[in-house]
């Protein structure tokens, strides 16, 4: 699917049947939960590398795993509930 539809190019929708349709957009959503979940991972890596970049600027120790530990807390609740 997402190779079909790579670069936004989506071929004659119109002539899609109303269940092909659905699951087209179905797929894409899909798609695009995934998608966001990995950029709130990416996002944390970052925060947690500039939470390091400041404590070596303060010449200080961070320790990742309580923050760490607080993140995987906040998701799981929203991961059961999906």
């Amino acid at each position: 699917m997402a190779a079909e539809d790579c670069g936004g190019q989506v071929s004659d929708p119109w002539k899609w049947s109303d269940d092909e349709l659905r699951a087209r957009i179905g797929a894409l959503e899909a798609e695009r939960e995934t998608l966001e979940a990995q950029c709130c991972v990416v996002r944390r890596r970052i925060a947690l590398l500039r939470a390091e970049r400041v404590a070596r600027v303060r010449n200080a120790h961070f320790d990742p795993g309580p923050v760490a530990d607080a993140l995987l807390r906040r998701l799981r609740p929203a991961t059961r509930s999906s």
